[in-house]
């Protein structure tokens, strides 16, 4: 039970971070024993890049639907995506 910080976003998402004290359980050096325990826990206020990249692609879609309905809403108007 080795123990490591922790990030976590503000979506939910996170992620294990740096080493910082081994156990008792492990004699080795410069070895873990495989079990993580937090340390510390870092909140951080952005979102992960999962969902900026998600949130980026449902932004464009949304975009081109609008687009698309104002062309609707125009008529007469032979426009493409």
């Amino acid at each position: 039970m080795c123990f490591y910080d922790l990030n976590q976003w503000s979506c939910g998402d996170s992620k294990w971070g740096h080493f910082r004290q081994h156990c008792s359980r492990e004699y080795r050096t410069g070895e873990s024993c495989g079990l993580k325990l937090v340390m510390a826990r870092y909140q951080m206020e952005e979102k992960c890049k999962c969902c900026q990249k998600m949130e980026t692609k449902y932004r464009r879609i949304r975009k081109e639907q609008e687009r698309i309905n104002r062309w609707r809403k125009e008529g007469g108007r032979s426009a493409s995506i």
